[in-house]
């Protein structure tokens, strides 16, 4: 679990939301407080008080190494 000033997710819904529950590899919750168990619910939680959480960036398709290889002038 990450809790943070703030997440950005993108979503207008949960932006702004401040942790992200995390499962093996996948985001399982985006919310508010409400999401952080108790403390001896045996959950880790990342806290990054003045931090801000942003989606990652990944290109599976190589498109910006294409663009390099082949700039279009």
């Amino acid at each position: 679990m990450l809790r943070a000033g703030s997440a950005r997710t993108q979503d207008p819904v949960t932006d702004g939301a401040t942790v992200v529950v995390v499962e093996g590899e996948r985001i399982a919750a985006v919310g508010g407080p409400e999401l952080v168990p108790p403390a001896d619910g045996g959950v880790e939680v990342v806290d990054l008080p003045d931090g801000v959480l942003v989606p990652g960036l990944i290109d599976a398709h190589h498109h910006l190494s294409v663009s390099a290889l082949h700039p279009h002038w």
